[in-house]
């Protein structure tokens, strides 16, 4: 099953830690357009895997998957920068949005 991200949602995906010393950002969108509002969420972990940080924030609309994510994106960059964290990597599961950027 693909989505509008042209990411495929079949298969068990493994999360792969950042180099050692360092912290990762994984950034998620959901979109609930019956109920017009999205969410974006990060979170922070280390090298081992730990729990370090992580916000939410909520969204009136109905945008297109691929624009949910790159705003994901957008917010989590400007939550890193404000909470003072460097991460290392980010990391998105929209091929979309990670094109646009590269």
């Amino acid at each position: 099953m693909h989505d509008g991200c042209n990411r495929t949602t079949e298969g068990i995906q493994k999360w792969i830690k950042p180099p050692p010393g360092m912290l990762k950002c994984n950034i998620d969108a959901a979109c609930y357009a019956e109920h017009n509002f999205f969410c974006v969420a990060a979170c922070l972990r280390d090298d081992n895997g730990n729990f370090v940080a992580a916000f939410t924030k909520r969204f009136e609309g109905k945008p297109a998957i691929a624009e949910a994510e790159a705003i994901g994106v957008m917010e989590a960059l400007t939550w890193l920068h404000n909470s003072h964290f460097v991460a290392s990597q980010i990391e998105t599961d929209c091929l979309q949005v990670v094109q646009a950027l590269g």
